[in-house]
């Protein structure tokens, strides 16, 4: 029977995500921006002071480690963030490393 997870498991995930998260400003910026509620990359881009691409890129990045959500594919591409994502954001402003 597998474990069910604890705490104290549930906060190295959100530790090492922080490590991944950190390692870009552009990864940082979209976090920060989605916990606003859902955006397109340019939007992110126009408030968050980085470049489309860069927002583009970060937010399929974190999206590969389910920190954000693609809302809608058709015309652009809008994304969420998710509640690890939620949970990851929450850890890097209680250590004061964002």
């Amino acid at each position: 029977m597998p474990e069910t997870p604890t705490i104290e498991a549930e906060a190295t995930t959100e530790e090492n995500a922080s490590e991944f998260v950190t390692g870009s400003a552009a990864r940082v910026a979209v976090l920060q921006q989605l916990v606003e509620g859902p955006a397109a990359p340019d939007e992110i881009a126009a408030e968050r002071s980085v470049s489309a691409a860069s927002a583009r890129d970060a937010a399929a990045e974190l999206r590969d480690r389910e920190l954000t959500e693609l809302l809608v594919t058709d015309d652009e591409r809008v994304y969420g963030l998710t509640a690890k994502g939620e949970r990851t954001l929450f850890f890097l402003e209680t250590e004061g490393k964002v």
